[in-house]
Protein backbone atom coordinates (compact mmCIF):
# COMPACT_ATOMS: atom_id res chain seq x y z
CA UNK A 1 0.00 0.00 0.00
CA UNK A 2 1.28 3.61 -0.83
CA UNK A 3 1.56 5.65 1.60
CA UNK A 4 0.53 9.51 1.56
CA UNK A 5 4.45 10.32 1.12
CA UNK A 6 4.75 8.15 -1.25
CA UNK A 7 1.85 9.19 -3.34
CA UNK A 8 3.41 12.78 -3.06
CA UNK A 9 6.54 12.09 -4.38
CA UNK A 10 5.24 9.86 -7.21
CA UNK A 11 3.04 12.55 -8.17
CA UNK A 12 5.80 15.56 -7.70
CA UNK A 13 6.49 17.70 -10.92
CA UNK A 14 9.34 15.90 -13.13
CA UNK A 15 12.58 17.43 -12.87
CA UNK A 16 14.15 18.25 -16.25
CA UNK A 17 17.45 16.92 -15.85
CA UNK A 18 15.08 13.12 -15.84
CA UNK A 19 13.79 14.26 -18.97
CA UNK A 20 15.72 12.36 -21.98
CA UNK A 21 14.75 13.28 -25.77
CA UNK A 22 15.18 12.23 -29.17
CA UNK A 23 14.26 13.30 -32.58
CA UNK A 24 11.10 11.49 -33.56
CA UNK A 25 8.98 11.82 -37.12
CA UNK A 26 8.85 15.08 -38.60
CA UNK A 27 12.00 16.31 -36.95
CA UNK A 28 9.95 16.52 -33.79
CA UNK A 29 12.08 16.58 -30.66
CA UNK A 30 9.86 13.85 -28.56
CA UNK A 31 10.47 13.44 -24.63
CA UNK A 32 10.69 10.56 -22.60
CA UNK A 33 11.95 9.20 -18.84
CA UNK A 34 14.86 6.84 -19.65
CA UNK A 35 13.56 2.82 -18.79
CA UNK A 36 16.44 2.74 -16.31
CA UNK A 37 15.51 5.73 -14.68
CA UNK A 38 11.73 4.65 -14.35
CA UNK A 39 12.69 1.90 -12.11
CA UNK A 40 15.44 3.64 -9.96
CA UNK A 41 12.85 6.23 -8.77
CA UNK A 42 10.75 3.18 -8.11
CA UNK A 43 13.02 1.45 -6.30
CA UNK A 44 13.40 4.70 -4.26
CA UNK A 45 9.86 5.68 -3.83
CA UNK A 46 8.22 2.73 -3.53
CA UNK A 47 11.04 0.89 -2.07
CA UNK A 48 13.23 -2.58 -4.07
CA UNK A 49 10.91 -5.69 -3.12
CA UNK A 50 7.81 -3.82 -2.48
CA UNK A 51 7.02 -3.46 -6.33
CA UNK A 52 7.73 -6.06 -9.28
CA UNK A 53 6.54 -5.79 -12.63
CA UNK A 54 6.37 -8.96 -15.58
CA UNK A 55 5.77 -8.71 -19.36
CA UNK A 56 4.82 -10.89 -22.13
CA UNK A 57 6.25 -10.39 -25.59
CA UNK A 58 4.96 -11.40 -28.95
CA UNK A 59 6.92 -11.28 -32.34
CA UNK A 60 4.43 -9.25 -35.05
CA UNK A 61 6.52 -8.84 -37.46
CA UNK A 62 10.15 -10.17 -38.98
CA UNK A 63 11.50 -9.29 -42.63
CA UNK A 64 14.86 -9.58 -44.12
CA UNK A 65 15.32 -6.14 -45.96
CA UNK A 66 17.74 -4.72 -48.01
CA UNK A 67 18.80 -1.58 -46.70
CA UNK A 68 20.16 0.73 -49.95
CA UNK A 69 23.17 2.20 -48.38
CA UNK A 70 23.56 -0.75 -45.22
CA UNK A 71 23.10 -3.65 -46.76
CA UNK A 72 20.85 -6.93 -45.87
CA UNK A 73 19.77 -6.70 -42.30
CA UNK A 74 16.87 -7.77 -40.74
CA UNK A 75 13.38 -6.00 -39.14
CA UNK A 76 11.95 -7.38 -35.99
CA UNK A 77 8.98 -5.55 -34.27
CA UNK A 78 7.29 -7.16 -30.91
CA UNK A 79 4.72 -6.14 -29.22
CA UNK A 80 5.00 -6.31 -25.20
CA UNK A 81 2.17 -6.51 -22.25
CA UNK A 82 3.83 -5.66 -18.88
CA UNK A 83 2.06 -5.97 -15.66
CA UNK A 84 3.12 -3.70 -12.54
CA UNK A 85 2.37 -4.78 -8.93
CA UNK A 86 2.72 -2.63 -5.79
CA UNK A 87 2.64 -4.42 -2.91
CA UNK A 88 -1.17 -3.73 -1.55
CA UNK A 89 -2.21 -2.45 -4.63
CA UNK A 90 -4.49 -3.04 -7.44
CA UNK A 91 -2.14 -4.26 -10.66
CA UNK A 92 -1.71 -2.14 -13.59
CA UNK A 93 -1.55 -2.93 -17.52
CA UNK A 94 -0.42 -1.78 -20.85
CA UNK A 95 1.11 -2.61 -24.17
CA UNK A 96 4.33 -1.57 -25.82
CA UNK A 97 5.62 -1.94 -29.32
CA UNK A 98 9.48 -2.23 -29.88
CA UNK A 99 11.89 -2.11 -33.24
CA UNK A 100 14.82 -3.97 -33.95
CA UNK A 101 17.24 -3.51 -36.64
CA UNK A 102 20.53 -5.12 -37.40
CA UNK A 103 22.93 -7.30 -39.48
CA UNK A 104 22.29 -10.47 -36.94
CA UNK A 105 18.66 -11.92 -36.42
CA UNK A 106 19.56 -12.71 -32.75
CA UNK A 107 20.50 -8.89 -32.56
CA UNK A 108 17.11 -7.74 -33.66
CA UNK A 109 15.66 -10.19 -31.70
CA UNK A 110 16.51 -8.80 -28.36
CA UNK A 111 16.51 -5.35 -29.61
CA UNK A 112 13.13 -4.98 -30.66
CA UNK A 113 11.98 -7.58 -27.17
CA UNK A 114 13.93 -5.07 -24.92
CA UNK A 115 12.19 -2.07 -26.58
CA UNK A 116 9.19 -3.58 -26.14
CA UNK A 117 8.86 -4.81 -22.77
CA UNK A 118 10.85 -1.26 -21.53
CA UNK A 119 8.22 0.95 -23.39
CA UNK A 120 5.43 -1.35 -21.78
CA UNK A 121 6.98 -1.11 -18.79
CA UNK A 122 7.44 2.63 -18.42
CA UNK A 123 3.67 3.00 -19.73
CA UNK A 124 2.70 1.36 -16.58
CA UNK A 125 4.73 3.43 -13.98
CA UNK A 126 3.39 6.61 -15.89
CA UNK A 127 0.37 5.52 -14.01
CA UNK A 128 1.46 6.63 -10.81
CA UNK A 129 2.02 10.26 -11.27
CA UNK A 130 3.87 13.37 -12.78
CA UNK A 131 7.32 12.05 -11.66
CA UNK A 132 7.20 8.67 -13.49
CA UNK A 133 6.77 10.14 -16.51
CA UNK A 134 3.45 11.00 -16.94
CA UNK A 135 4.04 14.58 -16.64
CA UNK A 136 5.52 14.26 -20.23
CA UNK A 137 1.65 13.48 -22.04
CA UNK A 138 1.02 16.51 -21.44
CA UNK A 139 2.25 18.86 -24.60
CA UNK A 140 2.95 22.06 -22.60
CA UNK A 141 5.00 19.46 -19.98
CA UNK A 142 3.37 21.81 -17.08
CA UNK A 143 4.09 19.77 -14.40
CA UNK A 144 7.68 19.39 -15.53
CA UNK A 145 10.19 21.66 -13.28
CA UNK A 146 11.33 22.09 -10.07
CA UNK A 147 8.84 21.83 -7.04
CA UNK A 148 8.57 25.01 -5.06
CA UNK A 149 10.69 23.90 -1.64
CA UNK A 150 8.75 24.76 1.59
CA UNK A 151 10.04 27.81 3.40
CA UNK A 152 10.88 27.64 7.02
CA UNK A 153 8.43 28.90 10.29
CA UNK A 154 11.37 31.55 10.66
CA UNK A 155 10.71 32.69 7.21
CA UNK A 156 6.95 32.18 6.77
CA UNK A 157 6.98 34.73 9.69
CA UNK A 158 9.16 36.96 8.20
CA UNK A 159 7.54 37.27 4.90
CA UNK A 160 4.30 38.19 6.92
CA UNK A 161 6.24 40.62 9.05
CA UNK A 162 7.15 42.54 5.71
CA UNK A 163 3.98 43.50 4.89
CA UNK A 164 3.09 44.89 8.48
CA UNK A 165 6.30 46.09 9.53
CA UNK A 166 8.98 45.61 6.97
CA UNK A 167 11.58 47.90 8.06
CA UNK A 168 12.01 45.37 11.03
CA UNK A 169 11.21 42.92 9.11
CA UNK A 170 14.15 43.50 6.94
CA UNK A 171 16.41 43.76 10.06
CA UNK A 172 15.72 41.03 11.06
CA UNK A 173 16.16 38.84 7.75
CA UNK A 174 19.66 40.37 7.64
CA UNK A 175 20.66 39.32 10.55
CA UNK A 176 19.09 36.13 10.33
CA UNK A 177 20.23 35.24 6.61
CA UNK A 178 23.30 32.65 7.52
CA UNK A 179 20.60 30.46 8.88
CA UNK A 180 18.41 30.34 6.25
CA UNK A 181 18.41 27.68 3.30
CA UNK A 182 18.18 28.30 -0.33
CA UNK A 183 14.52 28.09 -0.31
CA UNK A 184 14.05 30.24 2.59
CA UNK A 185 16.44 32.86 0.89
CA UNK A 186 14.59 32.93 -2.33
CA UNK A 187 11.49 33.10 -0.78
CA UNK A 188 12.50 36.62 1.28
CA UNK A 189 13.97 37.85 -1.31
CA UNK A 190 10.85 37.39 -3.53
CA UNK A 191 8.77 39.02 -0.77
CA UNK A 192 11.10 41.79 0.11
CA UNK A 193 11.49 43.03 -3.47
CA UNK A 194 7.37 43.17 -3.94
CA UNK A 195 7.19 45.30 -0.63
CA UNK A 196 9.54 47.31 -2.68
CA UNK A 197 7.47 47.16 -5.79
CA UNK A 198 4.54 47.76 -3.71
CA UNK A 199 5.99 50.84 -1.76
CA UNK A 200 7.16 52.47 -5.12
Amino acid sequence: MLTDEQRKRLNAKMPPEEVATRKGGGGKTLSYIEGWRAIDLMNEIVGAGAWGYECEAKEEWRELLDDADKGKRWHVTHSARCRVTIVGCEPIADYGVGHGVERDLGAAIESSLKEAATDALKRCIKSYGNRMGLALYDKEQRNVGVEPQPVSREAAGLIEMLTTNPERARVLVKDMWSKFGPADRAALKEAIEAGKQKAA
